[in-house]
């Protein structure tokens, strides 16, 4: 009986408490105190002289990256940052000429930790843009930033962790990767390889090979002049791929999940509802051309505008 009591008597304490808490909250505002923390800039200008066909080697934390050309033989590079002045004091620029290269760091001072992508959060805008000489070889890793290259001509590689890639009008060999953006390129001259891990992969105006894989996203690509041996697949979504109505070019299409349409007519070696393989044009001339879907459709289109 006296455990019944004490029992009764605990839970009206309890319950007397919850109303007085919850009448102070029903009285009184709550107010967050607003962060004693200052907007701020970082602003950066340097010039280098280079030598044509130097190579060009950028990694960065944070910041979105952009590459284009220009008429000068020097390179223009200008950073800006903006965001707490507490966040900003962590970012740090680094600048390393070599016999041939010229390197371009963005990082923070501090060593990684779990919760150092927290930081982010106090940048507001972190921009780094270079203006080069068009024959160059470039190498790209940005950590947290999207990246731009336009206008070269030479052997690119681009690497964002969780950011876009965009490539355009770009004659030569690129070698572009992402695993969490999507990638899209514009009037391409050359071999092109893109890779992305949770994107759409998107290519316009092709005239060269291509190797293209998405794990999570739609596949695009628009040939103008196809050479040499592509590979076009992906993993969870559908492939669309567009050629001029001359085009000869032996095929290889697998649809597993899904469905095949081709516009052009083909001297077939094997066609069932997801798989077709045959020639396009004169037979034994010509590129080949692979597609697979692994749930997706596979469209083979004459090409008649941009995709």
């Amino acid at each position: 009986m006296r455990t019944k009591f004490f029992i009764f008597i605990f839970t009206g304490i309890i319950f007397a408490g919850g109303l007085l808490l919850c009448s102070n909250i029903k009285t009184k505002e709550i107010q967050f105190e607003p962060r004693q923390e200052f907007s701020n800039e970082i602003k950066i200008s340097k010039t280098f002289k280079v030598k044509p066909g130097y190579k060009l080697i950028v990694e960065s934390d944070i910041a979105d990256v952009s590459i284009l050309s220009h008429q000068n033989d020097e390179v223009d590079v200008n950073f800006y940052a903006s965001g707490s002045s507490k966040y900003l004091k962590d970012l740090k620029v680094d600048f390393e000429e070599g016999e041939g290269t010229l390197t371009i760091k963005v990082k923070r001072k501090r060593e990684f930790k779990f919760f150092n992508f927290l930081s982010e959060w106090g940048i507001e805008k972190a921009e780094l843009k270079i203006l080069t000489p068009q024959n160059i070889n470039a190498e790209v890793k940005t950590a947290g930033g999207d990246a731009h290259c336009e206008g070269l001509k030479g052997e690119i590689s681009i690497s964002c962790a969780g950011g876009d890639i965009k490539l355009k009008n770009h004659t030569g060999s690129a070698r572009l990767s992402s695993a969490g953006g999507d990638i899209i390129a514009n009037d391409i001259n050359g071999e092109l390889e893109a890779k992305s891990a949770g994107g759409d992969i998107i290519v316009r105006k092709l005239s060269g090979s291509i190797v293209a894989k998405s794990s999570g996203g739609d596949v695009k690509v628009e040939l103008i002049n196809a050479m040499g041996e592509s590979e076009i697949s992906t993993a969870g979504g559908d492939v669309i791929i567009s050629a001029p109505s001359n085009l000869n070019a032996y095929v290889d299409l697998n649809a597993t999940g899904g469905d095949i349409e081709i516009d052009f007519p083909l001297k077939l070696e094997k066609k069932n509802h997801d798989k077709l393989k045959g020639w396009i044009g004169d037979v034994k001339t010509g590129t080949k051309i692979k597609a697979s879907s692994s749930g997706g459709d596979i469209e083979f289109r004459i090409r008649k505008g941009e995709i």
